[in-house]
Order: C-alpha cells, then sequence, then structure tokens
C-alpha cells in the first residue's frame, strides 16, 4: 500500500512540473503575441493617418485652387500636364536616393 502511495505521489510530482513548463511556455508566447500585437497597432495608425492624407489630397496640390491658374495660362488638363512634365524631367524627382546622404535640388526650373 505504501508502496502504491509514493508511486502516486512521485506522479503527480511529474505531472506538475510538465503543467509547469507548459505555463512557462503560454507565458512566453503570450508576451510574443503581445509585442506583435503593439507593432501591428503601430502599422495600423500610420496606415490609417496616410489613407486620411490620401482622401484629402495632396497638400501641394489643391484642384480646386490650382486648376485655375492652370487654365488661365491655356492648360487644358492641369493634373495631366503636371504628371507628363515631370516624367518627361526625371532629373526633378529622384527615384532613388541615398538614405546616408542628404537630396539636394541644384537645378530647379
Amino acid at each position: 500500500m505504501k508502496k502504491l502511495a509514493v508511486i502516486i505521489l512521485v506522479f503527480m510530482m511529474f505531472s506538475c512540473q510538465k503543467q509547469e513548463k507548459e505555463f512557462n511556455l503560454l507565458q512566453k508566447e503570450n508576451a510574443l503575441l503581445a509585442k506583435k500585437n503593439d507593432s501591428l497597432k503601430s502599422k495600423l495608425e500610420i496606415a490609417e493617418k496616410a489613407i486620411v492624407v490620401l482622401q484629402n489630397g495632396s497638400i501641394w496640390y489643391n484642384p480646386e485652387f490650382d486648376n485655375i491658374d492652370f487654365k488661365k495660362k491655356g492648360i487644358k488638363d492641369p493634373e495631366k500636364f503636371i504628371t507628363d512634365e515631370l516624367r518627361s524631367n526625371p532629373e526633378l524627382i529622384p527615384i532613388k536616393v541615398d538614405i546616408l546622404k542628404e537630396k539636394v535640388f541644384i537645378n530647379i526650373n
């Protein structure tokens, strides 16, 4: 009878250790998921701000006001004119920029 009680106690001790290891693993996984969740929340906030900016339009070009000046100069489709001019002068807006160097525009038309 004593042997049976000792065997049961030993079995219970090993099962408790196994549960503690699983609990520690779950805590670590929970911490990693919390970090990932925080990272995704910050990316979502950035994306939402970008959507607001895109929906509100460009801060540099407002069709309601800028189109009037272009049309006075005889340009029928100002938005197409701007994109065509920028595409025909690629040196005005660099495609590749070195992150470590500051980009300076010398020739501005």
